[in-house]
């Protein structure tokens, strides 16, 4: 089995290749914790623009990355849909039609939310992509990460790729096997054969997908698992790695300041 699976694509050119994983892990943790901090709209959209900022001196692949966003945006649907709204008039709140009303408050921690979301995503992008999981695994174990929690994150990329992979492959047969007599079914029928379709589908993929882990499992007890990623790595930390800490520490600092100095 290779855990050696991409994290994200490899960039044409970026200086950040040759830096030690060690610390692109530190400056995405201080850079996410910034961004979890930031309490305004300023900070937070200040944050996003030089995740946007970095993205672009690394030479990222922005399709990809757009398309990275785009599906991480998805689950905020749900978020914009209920949470700016309300039904009680309450001074502030913007009537809309009927008894619906804009809630100012909600809306601002939306908007909130989507700023800090996508900052996050885009510096989680920018700083893991061309690193494959191993090598994230044992740059984590030598941060004194427990190897158990890396051995965990590695399944678990691997899982996911896996589990993607078969989906595509199986939605792909499910669409040149399934008879094509849409037309011929009512609109109420069509949609309880696709259902029923679709749940057995799903189904057959976490059956397959729990009895591949298991026979990982035994796999892994019979040959003796060690908890050793990549024996070959050689992590070398240098000046350019320390400015890179240091200046991911600076934006950290300067939003606990400022939410001091707020407060």
């Amino acid at each position: 089995m290779e855990l050696n699976e991409k994290i994200f694509c490899t960039p044409q050119a970026s200086f950040l290749l040759n830096f030690d994983p060690r610390a692109k892990i530190l400056a995405t943790l201080f850079l996410s914790l910034a961004v979890v901090f930031s309490v305004r709209l300023s900070f937070s959209a200040v944050l996003l623009a030089l995740a946007f900022v970095l993205a672009f001196f690394c030479s990222v692949n922005f399709p990809r990355l757009f398309k990275m966003l785009l599906t991480v945006n998805l689950f905020l649907i749900f978020t914009w849909l209920t949470l700016p709204f309300s039904f009680s008039e309450i001074n502030g709140n913007i009537h809309l039609f009927s008894s619906l009303y804009l809630d100012l408050n909600g809306f601002y921690f939306c908007l909130l939310t989507t700023l800090k979301v996508n900052a996050t995503a885009v510096f989680l992008f920018v700083f893991t992509q061309g690193l494959d999981s191993a090598t994230l695994a044992s740059a984590l174990q030598s941060l004194r990460v427990s190897p158990k929690l890396c051995t965990v994150f590695v399944m678990m990329c691997r899982h996911v790729i896996i589990l993607i992979e078969e989906f595509i492959c199986s939605l792909r047969a499910l669409r040149l096997r399934t008879k094509h007599d849409s037309l011929s079914l009512t609109f109420v029928k069509r949609i309880k054969r696709n259902l029923k379709t679709y749940a057995f589908f799903i189904g057959s993929v976490l059956v397959q997908s729990a009895n591949r882990a298991e026979k990982v499992r035994f796999a892994m007890l019979t040959r003796g698992y060690t908890y050793i990623f990549n024996p070959y790595l050689k992590l070398n930390w240098g000046i350019k790695e320390s400015c890179l800490v240091v200046g991911s520490l600076i934006p950290f600092l300067s939003i606990i300041y400022l939410n001091v100095a707020n407060s």
